[in-house]
């Protein structure tokens, strides 16, 4: 390794190895450098509970209780403060919630569909919605609709989900041969 010319302050220098050193030994050199001389800082213990000491006042002399990265580490939440906190922002008690039912874009196509939550229905989505036309089939069948069964719009609107606007197919080929026969084109809906 080459060294630097003589007019750099070698002591200001982030990696200034001697002749012969390694860079282990050089960074454990820099770390006996850097130790607080005894009775200079105040030590504390961090407030996580890891049992590792750290200086009271980081370097712009703010005072400390975390080292860096330990904050919410051990800290043990009570069941008060986590049914608190879950109260204020889930269902009736958000400031946007809407009832349960919200409309949702197809990613195909640009019918727009209603879901409603459901979250105890076999077919409901992670988040607990399921759709609203397929709901009300179910309850005029009386029974849970197959995953490859499709209810279609009679009308086109996504929205409209009258029962006497829904129709029920089998799966899905039977849906598209009903819109190539009566329609002509498999688009439309």
């Amino acid at each position: 390794m080459s060294r630097p010319p003589e007019d750099y302050d070698l002591e200001r220098l982030p990696f200034n190895p001697t002749m012969n050193e390694s860079f282990m030994e050089f960074i454990l050199r820099q770390k006996e450098t850097l130790k607080p001389k005894e009775g200079a800082e105040p030590k504390i213990y961090c407030a996580c509970g890891c049992g590792e000491q750290l200086c009271k006042y980081d370097n712009r002399g703010r005072e400390r209780k975390y080292i860096y990265g330990h904050i919410g580490r051990g800290r043990k939440q009570t069941k008060e403060h986590i049914e608190k906190r879950n109260s204020q922002i889930r269902g009736d008690n958000h400031p946007n919630w809407k009832g349960g039912r919200l409309t949702r874009k197809d990613k195909n196509r640009d019918e727009v569909y209603i879901q409603v939550i459901c979250k105890t229905h076999p077919h409901a989505t992670v988040r607990g919605y399921m759709l609203e036309h397929r709901l009300i089939m179910e309850e005029a069948l009386g029974r849970y609709l197959k995953p490859e069964e499709v209810v279609h719009h009679i009308n086109g609107i996504g929205t409209d989900n009258r029962l006497e606007n829904l129709k029920l197919f089998p799966n899905n080929s039977a849906h598209l041969r009903f819109h190539r026969k009566f329609h002509g084109d498999i688009n439309n809906e």
